[in-house]
C-alpha cells in the first residue's frame, strides 16, 4: 500500500497521460501499468509509441521550463510551458519517490514512477 495525496498523484498521472496522448502515435495504444511485486515500492509506468524524446532532452526533461519534444513552432507560440514534468517530479519526490523516462524509436517512451510503501 502507498500512502499518498490522491489529488496530487492524479495530477502527475494526468500530466503523463496527457503528454502520451499529445506526443504519441494516434494509431497505437497508451498503456498504464501498476506493479506492486516489489516489497519496497509500487511502480507505475505510462508508455506510448510515437516520436521519441531525444537523448539530450531526456537529461533535462524534469527541469522547469523544459520541453522534451520540438514541434517546430517557436517557443513563444506554444501553449505548453514546460512545467508539467517539473511539477510531476516535485510531487513524486514529495512522496519519497522517483520519476524517470526512457525513450527511443524502437520501444517508444515510458515514464516510470516509483513510490515507496509506507
Amino acid at each position: 500500500m502507498v500512502s499518498c495525496d490522491r489529488a496530487r498523484l492524479g495530477q502527475v498521472l494526468s500530466n503523463l497521460m496527457g503528454n502520451a496522448v499529445h506526443y504519441g502515435d494516434v494509431a497505437t495504444p497508451i498503456t498504464v501499468t501498476v506493479a506492486g511485486n516489489d516489497p519496497d515500492a509500487v511502480t507505475i509506468n505510462v508508455h506510448n509509441l510515437g516520436s521519441s524524446i531525444p537523448l539530450e532532452a531526456q537529461k533535462s526533461i524534469f527541469q522547469s521550463w523544459t520541453r522534451g519534444h520540438d514541434d517546430g513552432s517557436p517557443p513563444e507560440h506554444s501553449t505548453h510551458l514546460g512545467l508539467g514534468l517539473y511539477i510531476a517530479k516535485l510531487i513524486v519526490e514529495a512522496h519519497g519517490g522517483e520519476i524517470s523516462v526512457a525513450s527511443n524509436e524502437e520501444t517508444g517512451t515510458c515514464f516510470s514512477i516509483r513510490l515507496p510503501h509506507r
